[in-house]
């Protein structure tokens, strides 16, 4: 076959569109997982021969890794898995087969049988964990079987009262890969958003898209998707409209049924960054403050305002300066609590997480015990930059600290109740999005090393029994000294 015969839109070994496109130095492509079962097939692993020119093109260490991916090339999305019935549970599901004992696990019964191999000493893996180059196998840590974590040293000199501690332990972790990068940049992009789209699968936002992914909590990638413009964040009311904005357009969109944007709301003076839904269908937006022409913005100083939409997108209320100038700078993530419909909202430029009412008067700033110490000139050993929040079912907010991992917890009127902890040997790492789902799972994104975590609650205490001044973690340093 000559190189004119070749259809440049089809991998010439499989005849369908490409996926994970591969270049052999002769310039021709095929699939990375083609290329796999056609070297399969030769006695020398350590090099490869072009199927169409016969050109020899020696492998690296990296091996077909180590080839340069094919951005140009047209692809196609992931085949549907064929769903049968789990060997354990009997649930309908997308399976994958133990190499140990030969059942095929959905995912959810495939994380515990990991576990319990773990802790009996046997090593476990599945059929399609080796063929799947987009998994990375969750590493449960042993620490992770002990009875809790140890309380960070930050935790004891911030001088807060420690209510509630949740453990946690890590189920699933899986890197999300971005197709717009070329290979000379980044493959770690940061990951801002997860958004629940129900039967058990999750949309996740790499860095503000285009890109959209779809997965199950296994990393099992489903579909990706490629918008026209960044997304910065979505979100889908309580009347089931899925709503995102990006900050180039002082818009919020909305995604209809037919995969059709149209303009849900304008947001005058505002470019949007983040959002959330009340429970009756209102919306409540936070985004920075687009600069009157005639004033020009401080250099080094940022405003940004809090606008709260009606159901139909018609803006009831707006939120920018207090009696000492801008309440928000940076926000990167907002919340609101399904107890009382209070707002909080984590700016990264105030180092502070911002909780107003739903009338859009402020409560309360809460910046993770900084004024105390710098009150008590105690030395600060880290420092609070939340960017993502989320709440829990009752209403709690979860603020996450991407400077240090640290998950804190406030009640809904945003007073401090205590961390959640893991004994993961990576710890959160530093998250950038944050979800709890409908089963109590927390999903963490990271903005460092492209990752989605995923945790479970194992163990809790609480300290509401004893007094204020015992509850604080600072307090028992102090005694122990």
């Amino acid at each position: 076959m000559s190189d004119t015969d070749e259809d440049e839109n089809v991998c010439a070994i499989c005849w369908e569109a490409f996926t994970q496109p591969k270049f052999l130095r002769c310039r021709h492509t095929f699939c990375k997982s083609c290329l796999k079962g056609y070297l399969k097939k030769t006695e020398n692993s350590t090099e490869i021969k072009c199927p169409i020119c016969r050109g020899t093109q020696k492998l690296n260490k990296e091996g077909l890794d180590g080839l340069l991916d094919n951005y140009f090339a047209h692809r196609r999305l992931p085949d549907q898995p064929e769903l049968l019935c789990c060997s354990v549970c009997f649930e309908e599901a997308i399976l994958k087969t133990c190499l140990h004992c030969l059942e095929k696990h959905c995912p959810t019964c495939r994380q515990s049988h990991k576990l319990a191999l773990k802790i009996a000493g046997e090593s476990c893996e599945y059929d399609a964990d080796s063929e799947s180059d987009d998994d990375t196998p969750v590493d449960f840590d042993d620490k992770d079987l002990t009875d809790e974590p140890n309380v960070p040293f930050t935790v004891l000199m911030s001088g807060q009262v420690v209510k509630t501690q949740i453990n946690v332990k890590l189920i699933s972790a899986f890197k999300v890969k971005s197709m717009e990068n070329s290979a000379e940049e980044d493959q770690n992009p940061p990951i801002y958003t997860i958004f629940p789209k129900g039967d058990n699968r999750f949309l996740i936002i790499i860095n503000v898209g285009p890109e959209i992914v779809e997965y199950e909590p296994d990393g099992t990638e489903i579909n990706r998707l490629t918008f026209s413009g960044s997304i910065s964040d979505m979100r889908e009311t309580a009347n089931n409209r899925i709503l995102f904005v990006h900050p180039k357009d002082p818009f919020v969109l909305e995604i209809n049924g037919q995969n059709r944007i149209t303009i849900f709301a304008q947001c005058k003076g505002c470019r949007p960054i983040t959002l959330a839904p009340f429970q009756d269908g209102r919306i409540a937006v936070a985004g920075f403050v687009i600069p009157v022409e005639e004033k020009e913005e401080k250099e080094g100083e940022k405003a940004a305002m809090l606008i709260i939409y009606d159901k139909a997108g018609k803006m009831i209320r707006e939120l920018t300066e207090g009696p000492d100038g801008p309440i928000l700078r940076f926000p990167m993530g907002i919340s609101v609590s399904s107890f009382n419909n209070n707002i909080c909202i984590a700016d990264q430029d105030s180092r502070c997480a911002i909780i107003t009412d739903e009338n859009c008067n402020l409560i309360k700033r809460y910046d993770a015990g900084r004024t105390f110490r710098e009150f008590r000139f105690l030395w600060n050993p880290t420092e609070f930059a939340p960017i993502a929040v989320c709440n829990d079912p009752d209403g709690n907010f979860i603020v996450a600290n991407t400077a240090d991992g640290l998950l804190h917890v406030l009640d809904p009127n945003g007073t401090f109740l205590g961390y959640i902890l893991t004994k993961d040997a990576e710890g959160f790492g530093h998250p950038a999005g944050i979800m709890m789902d409908d089963k109590n799972r927390i999903w963490l994104g990271d903005r460092l090393d492209g990752k989605i975590r995923i945790y479970e609650i194992s163990s809790y205490k609480n300290s509401f029994d004893v007094r204020d001044s015992e509850q604080s973690p600072y307090h028992r340093f102090l005694q122990n000294r």
